[in-house]
């Protein structure tokens, strides 16, 4: 299975994980600042959707 991790480098300091799940194969996941998307990110600088991350052919793709 899959890992997705996303860590936030803003501060000077060690980066803070943000999130740290596991991904199922042949699915997507809604990626944005709205509670309803499968990832939730909370910052100003993400849109309500803003992207879309999805499996095909075996490997993980981004659509921004």
């Amino acid at each position: 299975m899959s890992k997705i991790v996303i860590e936030d480098y803003s501060k000077q300091d060690a980066p803070k994980v943000v999130l740290d799940c596991e991904l199922k194969p042949n699915r997507s996941y809604a990626l944005g600042r709205d509670p309803a998307n499968h990832i939730y990110l909370d910052h100003p600088s993400i849109s309500r959707l803003h992207a879309v991350l999805f499996e095909h052919d075996g490997s993980w793709h981004i659509h921004d």
